[in-house]
Formats: C-alpha cells, structure tokens, sequence
C-alpha cells in the first residue's frame, strides 16, 4: 500500500486590516469540528497566530498576500484545502478535499466575465479564490509568472488565477456558497461552507442563529 496523502488546511493572514488571530482560531476550530481526515493546519502570516504559522516573507498587500501559499520554498504537504478567514462551516468538509489538481469556488454569475474596471485592471472572474483545494507544485507558473506587473494589471488574486489556471475545477454551491445579506434574503445557506459579502462573520453572528452556532 501507498503511504497516505499528507493534507494541509491553510489560511492566510496579513496584519492592518479587519481580520485579526482570532479569526484564524475560530476557523481551526471550526475545520476541527467537520473535517475527519488526518491535516496539518497552518496560517500564512506576519503576526502571531494560535496554530503553526509559516512567516509572511513578502509585503504584498491586501489580497494579494494569498499569492504566497505558492510559494515554491514552503512544505504544504500533497495537497492544500485552504479557505478565507471569513469562512463559515456548517457540516463536514471531507467531500471539499478534491483528487484534481486544482479546485476553486464558482464565481458569482454576475462576475463570470472578463472586464476592465475604471482603473483599468483586468477583472477575469472565472473563480473565487475564497476556498481553494490544490496540489503544491502542480502549477508552477502561477509562483514563476507573479510579479509587480501581474498586481499592475489584475484586479485581485482570483483574476490573476483565472487566466493562469484556466482549466480549474470548480465546487458546487452545496459545497461552497457566497452569502450576501444585501441581497440574499433565505436565513441559512444549506451549503457546508459559507463564505460572506458585505458582511463579517464576527457581527453576522449577532444577527444570524446558524453563524452564532457555528462560528465560534
């Protein structure tokens, strides 16, 4: 028998925004809660964080800093499960860890184009970047073909990914689901892991009994 694949559930966390180490502890707790495969859990980060933390080596800024999980000099094991801080789960995540090499969340119909914003960014929404699962390595040119110019041009991470990674699998919405309490108006999502817009899920959890039981 082969030995058994080695699995890291990742987040990423940048000081000097709205997130802070108490998020990456309620979303280890939560992943200890509904994943039942052995994981290492780790938190990409220039702060201290409550779980083993691999060094930000890079000040890349807001979302971008999620370019480094690709990162050729760092161990992620065979294969990453890797969600937003913001991530909410519900039930259990086994069925999110994919054999494919690459796994994004769908992106929202109304963004599933290629635009050019005001400041002229490309805007490429083949996926969410929110939750990710993927295989270290597989891809090298996304780590290879990085750089100033790529932050200059792409909106954000997933857009840069979407043109790199064109032929990514995709979850379903019972797996992975955006919820936007501006335009949403069903009280639970029954999809196992909930990812928020316009929202966060430290003050959705005074509003919302499901995110109150679960984030936590």
């Amino acid at each position: 028998m082969g030995e058994a694949m080695s699995l890291t559930v990742a987040c990423v966390l940048k000081s000097g925004g709205v997130y802070s180490p108490r998020y990456v502890q309620v979303l280890r707790n939560q992943v200890c809660r509904n994943l039942g495969v052995p994981y290492r859990f780790v938190c990409i980060s220039d702060v201290d964080v409550p779980c083993e933390r691999i060094p930000m080596k890079y000040n890349f800024p807001g979302k971008w800093a999620k370019m480094e999980l690709f990162r050729p000099d760092i161990d992620l094991g065979d294969r990453v499960l890797y969600f937003d801080l913001d991530a909410v789960i519900q039930a259990n995540i086994n069925c999110l860890v994919k054999p494919h090499d690459f796994t994004f969340r769908a992106p929202s119909p109304e963004y599933k184009t290629r635009t050019v914003p005001g400041n002229g960014k490309q805007r490429v929404r083949q996926y969410s970047s929110a939750a990710m699962c993927f295989v270290p390595g597989s891809r090298p040119q996304i780590w290879a073909g990085f750089s100033q110019d790529t932050m200059d041009r792409y909106v954000g991470d997933q857009d840069y990914l979407g043109d790199t990674v064109p032929d990514g699998s995709l979850f379903s919405e019972d797996e992975v689901y955006k919820f936007d309490p501006l335009k949403h108006t069903h009280s639970r999502p029954e999809s196992r892991v909930v990812v928020f817009a316009n929202a966060y899920p430290h003050e959705m959890k005074h509003r919302l009994l499901w995110v109150k039981r679960c984030w936590k």
